[in-house]
């Protein structure tokens, strides 16, 4: 199963519909870790393999790369929900309560 949907302009990640239990626990320890998170390119990797030689540092992200970052963060907001805690819709301020939502955020804003 990919967690690639075909865009306009080449690939872009996505969360699946349907994850393992080992790769929602990948996912969980990404939006939980405020210190790592794993480029487009890795995506999938990753979560396949939970390779820790994908994941960098927030900090290393160029401010295009936080705002990109955060934007796609928003934007699945409601399958990230979906994956991590079984519900359909992300209630208001779920998102901005994860760990690494807020560390991005205080990136951005240095």
């Amino acid at each position: 199963m990919t967690t690639r949907q075909r865009a306009r302009q080449g690939w872009r990640r996505t969360v699946p519909a349907q994850l393992s239990e080992e790769r929602s626990a990948r996912l969980r320890g990404l939006m939980e870790d405020p210190d790592t998170w794993v480029l487009r390119h890795a995506w999938d990797a990753y979560l396949l393999d939970g390779d820790p030689g994908r994941l960098i540092d927030p900090a290393e992200l160029t401010k295009d790369h936080l705002v990109a970052s955060l934007e796609w963060l928003r934007q699945q907001r409601h399958p990230l929900y979906r994956a991590l805690e079984g519900g359909h819709r992300a209630p208001e301020g779920w998102l901005e309560s994860l760990p690494l939502h807020r560390r991005l955020v205080e990136l951005l804003h240095r």
